[in-house]
């Protein structure tokens, strides 16, 4: 069972990636205005939530989200819309229609300034909306509701908010027709086994039955066995050696034991099971049995699993899609699922429990979940993609599971299935940044993680590395790297001709190096980070959830 706190099964995402960054108005702080089209009508309370950075100053600025345009009689009048960007305070105040009535409609305010900066999900906020003040709002735009966004301070501080960014903004609420589908069966072991992330490969062994040095050698193809197994033979002293055809047959392993006590499981070369007592052999008996052999390996894969929901009615808002899985414990953000569309364009619709790329905005961890008890996490469908995709009458998901990987740098290893593209480079000049290399002049040893690397005079800058690339030069930060025989290495200090480098880096060896060993500086190492998802996921539930009219 699925409780909420507030909202329901109408949700609707107003921003698209990457969101919205700007100054709000100088005077009357607005930052946006959206327009929620064909909004089905409410069965409760609902509420506003606003996803919102940024440093709000002076302390009581506040951020206020309204039903209406701000350009619209009653709440900005036309008096207050012509002087809102270019008039003064006063100005705003004369008019009569600013801040008096905008403050009847607000929904959502707070003092949320810090005076420095605000970490993104501590404005992840959501005010609640009477059902009355939705049922207004739909009535009066003939069932749109619009939004405005603004952020604001008391009129007669002369500081205001600078800069925002919104990423984003949207609205929750119990519709009065609300579509529930639940997945607990289906491929992958959903709700009976964890997921299969393991691939096990076998091959045939074939073993040659001759005389000669063929006798007993094993083949993965039979073609192969037959090629190479032969019995040879010399008719007599100084004569040429013939051969003729071997055999080559499939062992087999022996499993089980005999009836009778003390006599041995062994398998013929065509496969009978033999029980063999005192030098009298009998066919097999009791658990005695034979399998073919083979040369087994298992390896850790990507796997992916594909789901399919009956869907008949029609979407009103955004598909949300909950996601009930064991995960490997204790959790990190490196422990996620993917979620894909298995039809349309494939897209993938997002990572739920974490995300393989942490550099915009990742979950906040669950790291007190109890491990007995499965995760529910979500991933959103927008209404305009929802409704593409649903209108056959199913909805086609796949959950993929990424296998373990380690860091890797593609300049070490250009043929890796993961550095697609980095063979095909033109020149040696894309892996190193100029022909020339220093020599070492003191030998290094493989024990320290982290040395100083010395060179020919001079030969640090000949190779185009500087102390000014490690203080982020026009406000970009670059790593430097140095490659040393086949060790990759980070640069971390520039002084003369010395370096101070750690070691080893994406996945490199690290190595002896001796004096006069060349040391070229890399330009693009693509160093592809490690993946640490083990573990395992056991799918519970997928759970489909959206509004209709």
């Amino acid at each position: 069972a699925f409780e909420f706190g507030l909202g329901g099964c109408f949700s609707r995402r107003l921003l698209k990636f990457p969101g919205l960054h700007r100054a709000p108005d100088r005077y009357s702080g607005f930052l946006a205005s959206f327009t929620l089209p064909s909004v089905p009508a409410p069965d409760d309370a609902g509420a506003v939530v606003l996803n919102v950075t940024g440093i709000l100053d002076p302390p009581d600025s506040f951020v206020s989200a309204v039903f209406s345009k701000v350009d619209s009689a009653g709440v900005f009048g036309p008096g207050y819309k012509a002087v809102q960007s270019a008039g003064s305070q006063r100005d705003l105040e004369a008019t009569g229609e600013g801040w008096e009535l905008l403050s009847a409609a607000d929904l959502f305010t707070g003092a949320m300034n810090d005076g420095v900066g605000i970490e993104r999900r501590t404005l992840n906020q959501a005010a609640r909306v009477s059902k009355a003040s939705i049922v207004a709002a739909r009535a009066a735009s003939g069932t749109s509701i619009p939004l405005s966004i603004l952020a604001r301070g008391n009129p007669s501080e002369s500081s205001h908010t600078d800069s925002l960014s919104l990423h984003d903004a949207g609205i929750v609420f119990p519709p009065e027709k609300c579509v529930v589908k639940t997945v607990t069966k289906g491929p992958g072991g959903l709700k009976e086994h964890a997921l299969l992330r393991e691939e096990e490969i076998c091959l045939e062994v074939w073993q040659c039955d001759s005389v000669g040095p063929s006798n007993n050698r094993r083949f993965n193809v039979k073609e192969f066995c037959e090629k190479e197994c032969r019995t040879q033979w010399t008719p007599k002293q100084g004569s040429l050696a013939l051969s003729q055809p071997g055999r080559c047959y499939q062992p087999y392993t022996a499993l089980g034991v005999c009836t009778s006590a003390g006599a041995v499981c062994s398998c013929s070369q065509l496969g009978a099971s033999v029980c063999t007592s005192g030098g009298t052999s009998t066919g097999g008996d009791g658990t005695c049995k034979c399998i073919p052999e083979a040369s087994c390996s298992r390896t850790l894969m990507n796997t992916s699993y594909p789901y399919k929901f009956a869907v008949s009615d029609t979407p009103a808002g955004d598909v949300i899609m909950y996601v009930e899985t064991d995960v490997p414990y204790p959790h990190t953000l490196q422990h996620y699922l993917r979620v894909r569309l298995d039809e349309y364009d494939s897209r993938v619709l997002g990572h739920v429990y974490g995300n393989p790329d942490c550099s915009s905005q990742c979950k906040v961890m669950y790291p007190d979940h109890d491990p007995t008890h499965p995760l529910i996490d979500y991933i959103r469908i927008p209404q305009e993609l929802a409704q593409i995709v649903m209108k056959d009458g199913s909805l086609d998901i796949r959950i993929e599971v990424d296998a373990p990987r380690v860091q890797i740098a593609c300049v070490l290893h250009p043929q890796s299935e993961r550095c697609f593209g980095y063979e095909h480079t033109p020149t040696p000049d894309y892996f190193y940044s100029s022909t020339a290399n220093t020599l070492l002049t003191v030998a290094m040893d493989n024990l320290a993680a982290t040395v100083t690397v010395t060179t020919t005079t001079g030969g640090v800058a000949a190779i185009g590395v500087t102390a000014a690339q490690l203080t982020c030069p026009g406000g970009t930060c670059t790593s430097v790297y140095i490659l040393i025989g086949e060790e990759l290495m980070e640069v971390t200090v520039v002084a003369g001709d010395v370096l101070t480098v750690v070691r080893a880096v994406g996945g490199a060896p690290i190595q002896d190096h001796a004096i006069a060993d060349e040391v070229r500086k890399i330009n693009d190492p693509r160093i592809l980070p490690a993946l640490a998802n083990d573990g395992d996921f056991t799918l519970k539930s997928l759970t489909l959830s959206y509004a209709t009219l």
